[in-house]
């Protein structure tokens, strides 16, 4: 039987650590791998002049979405588990439904919210967009 794969989806915000630790004990238990996945959405830039340099503002983003990658895997490792991170640009909730169609995910973790406005009350977006379209299980930890 192959390995199986927890994959988190991880904003940076303390709710998405609450899950990325709760996905390690699952995986810990399992003998699953990690991944911890930040997905950075598209910029929407509003009527600004002079317009904004989107790719370097998207460069940015993602260089400190790995940072805080870096920095969560950090706290995480020497656990036993294996760990993976990876950056995406996209959708947060499409891109972490698309990786659970890999037959390796088990199941996808995240958050009951993150960091958007005033974390989208009491179940943010994502996790409730992923409620609806994950094909795979899903945990969101409170």
């Amino acid at each position: 039987m192959e390995t199986q794969t927890i994959v988190v989806g991880f904003d940076g915000s303390p709710h998405g650590e609450k899950a990325a630790n709760f996905a390690l004990q699952l995986a810990g238990a399992a003998k699953a791998r990690l991944l911890l996945v930040f997905v950075v959405p598209p910029y929407m830039p509003e009527a600004e002049f002079p317009p904004p340099n989107v790719p370097e503002i998207m460069d940015t983003e993602r260089e400190a979405a790995e940072l805080t990658l870096k920095e969560i895997r950090t706290k995480l490792e020497g656990k036993g588990v294996e760990i993976a991170s990876q950056v995406l640009l996209g959708n947060p909730a499409d891109e972490l439904s698309r990786l659970a169609d890999n037959p390796e995910v088990a199941m996808i973790v995240v958050g009951r919210t993150g960091k958007g406005a005033i974390a989208r009350l009491l179940l943010g977006s994502v996790p409730l967009a992923l409620a609806r379209n994950c094909p795979k299980p899903l945990t969101i930890v409170p």
